[in-house]
């Protein structure tokens, strides 16, 4: 099965149209079909408020202060339950089972964000320890399936399609989110994420499970492990640039002021994902040809210290996330097509998944934590550029 097929066009030379869509057509692994489904219905649904929930509770009168505690108890949820719950659910009912698992916490999650103004009883963190149980389940999940399932001489393609698929949703959500709460409301909005939820659990039940591996996961083995411990720059810096663009860079451009309202923000990162898209295909294309595949990594990470100063020190939204769209995917592919080779060669795929998941979280939450003392989020574009660095020392 093809993402897009080779479909006969009058007019076209057949040597034309066989180079045309050599360049354009991924071969879908037929074991990562029904995880693809899933991961674009997710990532639509959640895309649809995610990037709002800061602009929410700052709207509901929360302070910059109150959102970084919740940002902080996020991260460290999820970053302890990736340590002990999910991989112990994980050997217990299986990887898909887990994804599955996540969803009553997801719904949770959206019922108390549609009704926090009118649940005074109920602390506003607790959509926080709601929102990293769900996202856990679901990462450890998603991502030890792919590791045990992606093709290794086609794993690069396969990330890209991943990146392809979850680009495309994520471009949409922001965009169709924005619109809905400026005309609709949040409540509308949380009803929409609370639907396409439901739906996403249903291509889940297509197909056979699997328990993560024949080695017992053990959390006081995964820091002794040397080709665990040679990715932890890789996972600190996709933890700490990752929570400052989905969390903070969407509320420090509502606090600047340049939109006028959410909508306008949504289409920022719209704009965002679809140039993304086509940096994911292009990257893919060659992502299991390039031998020195991190090196293309370290080129752009140097282009994402200049993305991150440019966007701390200046207003050129639409330009800086033009730039982050078209490089993100020769940053991230690269990076994720290291993890999940690292994660297929543990005899246990949790354990790395779980390794990268805990790393990834606590930095996220030490980052918090120092702007938490600093008070205010201002220096959190320059912390983004200085984290970018943690990709070279891979």
């Amino acid at each position: 099965m093809f993402l897009y097929k080779d479909l006969d066009s009058k007019g076209m030379h057949h040597g034309e149209q066989h180079h045309h869509f050599h360049l354009i057509s991924f071969k879908i692994n037929k074991k990562l079909r029904e995880i693809y489904a899933t991961l674009s219905l997710r990532t639509f649904a959640l895309s649809l408020a995610g990037i709002f929930i800061p602009i929410y509770l700052y709207t509901l009168g929360y302070s910059i202060s109150q959102i970084l505690i919740y940002m902080l108890v996020y991260h460290i949820i999820h970053g302890t339950a990736s340590a002990t719950l999910s991989p112990k659910l994980a050997k217990y009912f299986g990887v898909k089972h887990l994804m599955m698992l996540s969803m009553p916490f997801y719904f949770l999650f959206i019922l108390g964000a549609a009704f926090l103004p009118d649940l005074v009883w109920f602390p506003y963190w607790g959509l926080a320890v709601l929102a990293g149980i769900a996202n856990s389940l679901y990462w450890v999940g998603y991502l030890s399936e792919f590791a045990k399932f992606s093709d290794k001489k086609h794993r690069g393609g396969e990330t890209s399609i991943f990146n392809i698929l979850s680009s495309g949703a994520a471009a949409l959500g922001p965009l169709i989110g924005g619109f809905v709460i400026v005309y609709l409301g949040y409540p509308i909005l949380y009803a929409l994420v609370f639907f396409f939820l439901i739906i996403a659990v249903i291509p889940l039940f297509m197909s056979k499970d699997f328990k993560g591996g024949k080695k017992e996961y053990r959390i006081s083995k995964l820091f002794h492990k040397r080709s665990f411990r040679k990715d932890w720059s890789l996972s600190m810096g996709e933890g700490v640039v990752g929570t400052i663009f989905l969390s903070l860079w969407p509320l420090i451009l509502y606090l600047r002021g340049s939109f006028g309202d959410v909508s306008g923000i949504g289409i920022v990162f719209t704009i965002t994902f679809v140039v993304g898209m086509v940096g994911a295909f292009i990257v893919g294309k060659y992502a299991d040809k390039i031998k020195n595949f991190l090196g293309l990594m370290k080129v752009s990470t140097s282009i994402f210290v200049g993305v991150w100063l440019l966007r701390a020190l200046t207003n050129l939204v639409y330009l800086t996330e033009f730039i982050a769209g078209m490089f993100r995917h020769m940053l991230y592919i690269p990076v994720q097509k290291h993890q999940f080779n690292r994660a297929s060669k543990s005899k246990n795929v949790v354990e790395y998944v779980a390794f990268k998941e805990i790393t990834h979280h606590y930095s996220a939450a030490a980052v918090m934590l120092v702007l938490l003392l600093v008070g205010g989020i201002a220096a959190a574009p320059f912390i983004a550029a200085a984290a970018q660095l943690l990709f070279l020392l891979v």
